[in-house]
């Protein structure tokens, strides 16, 4: 992949410095290699690698120009100039304080996340992806999207925010599986990936992201107050769980896959009755 001084500038405006200073992008030549790896092995697979599609070339660019920079940003010793950061390369000269540097790792960081979430949503669109290792590690969770911290939860997008976000929807996706069961959540979620939801899985998603909403932001009971009612449970969170099972159980007819689940036959499975011709006669 070609990343010229202007492709990596577009990209990463912040380090963009005067045309004929070429230090911070003569610095990260090493690293646009390592970058375009972990894209094709890590996001894209390689059986994708060379696809000649427009947009995930812009997508796949903009990652790498991203990713390269943040992986070298913590070693330049850069300097804030009136158009961006530059190397420091004069005694003289001090360099950009520990603040900056660690705001604009973190803005670069937030701005890589959202590119693997555009990525993300382009190769849904594409036959194999899908199905590979790489769509299974992205698309963990019916909640996947950045995006959705601040549209659902309110919470603004960091690097810490959205780990733990991952992290709560994973736990949040237990709730749900234990509702619906295994086989319905295992089921949207591949159709999830591939891009295929009908509409009812849609307006069922639906349902589940209002509980992601009110699961993901809750607190856990901290050591101080180890006998605190975690907020996860909250009556809104509760009621959507309630809301969820009766939606399924009332349509269905619409979702073949519970029907046929173990949760479904343990729900639904008659009870004994005493009858005069059965060897065994059991009191109540």
């Amino acid at each position: 992949m070609l990343i010229t001084k202007e492709i990596f500038e577009a990209n990463v405006p912040s380090a963009r410095m005067p045309e004929r200073n070429t230090s911070v992008f003569d610095r990260l030549t090493v690293y646009f290699g390592a970058s375009e790896k972990y894209l094709i092995n890590e996001i894209v697979t390689p059986s994708l690698a060379y696809l000649v599609d427009a947009d995930l070339q812009f997508l796949a660019q903009r990652f790498v120009c991203l990713d390269a920079f943040l992986r070298v940003i913590h070693s330049l010793d850069l300097v804030l100039t009136a158009t961006g950061f530059g190397i420091v390369s004069t005694e003289s000269t001090a360099p950009a304080s520990r603040a900056r540097v660690e705001a604009l790792a973190e803005e670069v960081a937030t701005q890589r996340i959202l590119v693997i979430e555009r990525l993300v949503i382009a190769l849904r669109q594409q036959p194999v992806w899908p199905a590979s290792v790489q769509a299974a590690v992205l698309i963990p969770s019916l909640f996947f999207r950045p995006t959705y911290l601040q549209s659902f939860c309110g919470m603004t997008l960091t690097q810490v925010n959205w780990q733990l976000a991952r992290n709560r929807a994973l736990i949040a996706d237990g709730h749900l599986r234990r509702t619906m069961s295994n086989e319905l959540f295992d089921d949207l979620l591949l159709k999830l990936r591939a891009a295929s939801l009908s509409d009812d899985e849609l307006q069922l998603v639906n349902l589940c992201m209002k509980f992601y909403a009110y699961f993901i932001p809750a607190e856990e009971p901290t050591p101080n107050s180890p006998h605190q009612a975690p907020s996860s449970f909250s009556p809104h969170a509760r009621m959507l769980l309630d809301a969820i099972i009766e939606h399924v159980e009332a349509h269905v007819d619409l979702f073949p896959v519970y029907t046929t689940s173990r949760l479904y036959l343990a729900r639904h499975a008659a009870g004994y009755e005493n009858r005069p011709e059965d060897p065994t006669f059991f009191f109540m």
